[in-house]
């Protein structure tokens, strides 16, 4: 069986453009394509390896690896991490920062000049972790409620991109906003909250009425963090000034309520652990 050529590889990679397959799923889109296509019997290994060459030779400028699920801010100098969950989760036990793509000796740097800053990438992990497995369970299974939370892990997302990028501008306050929103409606929706419009846009309403209708160990932290997201409309017409550590701290208050949303109706929570595990420092949100 013959590898593609260099011109039918590009063949492959203008055919899953135009459907809007992103660059780094095209690989291994278009592998699964040429097998079929070609009703492929050789070895495996070696088609796959020649694909994944193939297409870094023709986007040499970006970054195959993989997109990471989020990314998070945490540390004392204004940094970013990649988050990529584990695919196979071995042991039942992990440890929250297991699937932060960071140095051990970078880990132990944050530790050693900053506690806080440490602990608050453990937390923001955990967060993390939980909105994975949500998402992948399918805890959110109402029509309506699974556009909501999509839209939330999407623009959860697209704000850690601006961080990352060190480009946060003024829509980052909206974005939080929104985001905290529907993934509050979305819960409320898939708890049987038939008029989640009614609500308006008032997060602390709306997770005032996540805690009565499903009371958890961080109902207190909810409070917390509600106080810190800005209102919808006024962050639109009037968006707050941040400095990079206040949008940082913004987004990690996003963060917790859209996972902690979720959390609240999965069968399991990294988070939930940690908060009643007494080597665990309370989580700082002054």
């Amino acid at each position: 069986m013959r590898f593609p050529t260099t011109q039918e590889i590009i063949d492959l990679d203008d055919e899953l453009a135009a459907e809007g397959v992103p660059l780094d799923d095209r690989a291994n889109q278009a592998l699964q394509r040429w097998l079929k296509r070609t009703k492929w019997s050789g070895e495996f290994l070696p088609i796959a390896r020649h694909f994944e060459e193939q297409f870094k030779l023709l986007h040499p400028s970006v970054r195959l690896e993989g997109r990471p699920f989020m990314f998070l801010c945490a540390s004392g100098r204004g940094v970013t991490y990649e988050y990529h969950p584990p695919i196979i989760f071995g042991e039942r036990r992990i440890s929250p920062t297991d699937s932060l793509q960071i140095s051990p000796p970078e880990l132990e740097r944050i530790y050693q000049t900053s506690a806080p800053a440490y602990w608050e990438l453990f937390w923001q992990c955990c967060d993390c972790f939980d909105l994975f497995m949500a998402h992948m369970d399918n805890v959110i299974t109402d029509p309506e409620a699974v556009g909501f939370a999509s839209a939330a892990k999407d623009q959860l997302q697209a704000s850690a991109r601006q961080l990352v990028a060190m480009s946060a501008d003024a829509s980052l306050p909206q974005a939080c906003a929104m985001a905290t929103e529907l993934a509050g409606k979305a819960l409320l929706k898939q708890l049987g909250f038939a008029n989640v419009r009614s609500l308006g846009h008032s997060v602390p309403d709306i997770y005032g009425e996540i805690v009565q209708r499903a009371p958890a160990i961080t109902d207190g932290d909810i409070v917390l963090a509600t106080a810190r997201i800005p209102e919808y409309v006024n962050s639109r017409y009037s968006p707050p000034p941040l400095s990079a550590p206040e949008a940082q701290r913004l987004f990690a208050c996003a963060l917790f309520l859209c996972s902690d949303a979720f959390r609240r109706i999965s069968r399991q929570s990294m988070y939930f652990a940690a908060r009643q595990d007494p080597t665990v420092p309370e989580r700082d949100w002054s």
